[in-house]
């Protein structure tokens, strides 16, 4: 009788020390690093949430890069019939579901009264694929390269939580952008390379 408690003694000991050591590898695994260039032609999809002070919002948005130009679309708030920022030979513009457009000054007006501050969209590629922006000088990046935990730029603080891998590559799924008493969550459903 004292060998069968033995035995099953064992038996048990050996599966919690398992379950602990899968415990322990799962505590210590790391994010495996994104790719160090990001590709000419993406596009991805995924959801937004933004507070500013006590106000907040949230929705889905959409993202088309080719080259330097992009089309980023944010659906849900606004009246819940979404925006886009697009970016084409250089020139933002924000187009309204009927069609209107607004840049320059107007275009910084609406930024502040929706997002509560300047909404760095020209970063916001770089940002996404996990790296700093190269045109934004004095970057702060906190973690290994490749797999920033954070990284500070423009006023910015970029957030590091999760990542995912989408047809091979890794990507950040999780991005909190912090300005001040803004805070947007970024999370990343899908993501594909263009070729």
């Amino acid at each position: 009788m004292n060998m069968i408690r033995l035995t099953l003694f064992a038996l048990v000991l050996s599966q919690l020390s398992g379950c602990m050591f899968l415990d322990w590898m799962a505590s210590k695994s790391e994010p495996k690093p994104v790719a160090a260039a990001i590709p000419d032609k993406w596009k991805m999809s995924g959801r937004i949430g933004v507070i500013h002070g006590e106000e907040g919002w949230h929705g889905k948005m959409s993202w088309a890069q080719n080259k330097k130009d992009f089309n980023a679309g944010f659906f849900g708030p606004f009246g819940g019939k979404g925006v886009a920022f697009i970016s084409k030979a250089g020139k933002v513009e924000l187009r309204s579901p009927g069609g209107k457009s607004i840049s320059g000054k107007r275009l910084e007006v609406w930024q502040k009264q929706n997002f509560g501050a300047l909404f760095p969209i020209r970063a916001l590629p770089y940002w996404l694929h996990g790296h700093p922006d190269p045109k934004m000088k004095n970057a702060t990046v906190k973690g290994k390269p490749g797999a920033a935990e954070e990284i500070s730029q423009g006023k910015w603080i970029v957030r590091y939580s999760r990542w995912k891998e989408f047809k091979g590559r890794v990507m950040p799924a999780k991005v909190v952008l912090i300005h001040r008493d803004l805070r947007m969550k970024l999370i990343l459903d899908s993501y594909e390379r263009i070729n």
